[in-house]
């Protein structure tokens, strides 16, 4: 039987030192997801909240603009192809006639 003086039981804490600044360094292996992004899991503080939202719209923008670099490079690459491709039929035809 417990006493009703008793304290209670302190609370269970996820981190150590539960405000510590998060350091990401090349020295600290961080797990990834399947698409390579790093997973950093942050404590779950208020004040953190604007600035996670700040990050995923920074990643979101990056994301963005990386799939545009990559579809107007294939653009391109489509470009070089049919002039290529034209030049030698040209190049043919000048060749037979």
């Amino acid at each position: 039987m417990t006493s009703l003086l008793a304290p209670p039981p302190p609370p269970r804490r996820l981190f150590a030192k539960p405000y510590e600044p998060l350091m990401l360094s090349d020295q600290v292996s961080y797990p990834c997801d399947r698409l390579g992004k790093r997973i950093v899991n942050f404590c779950a503080d208020p004040g953190n909240e604007d600035l996670r939202a700040q990050i995923n719209t920074l990643q979101y923008e990056l994301e963005s603009l990386k799939q545009e670099r990559e579809v107007t490079n294939l653009r391109h690459q489509k470009e070089l192809r049919e002039v290529q491709n034209k030049a030698e039929a040209d190049f043919r035809r000048a060749q037979v006639g």
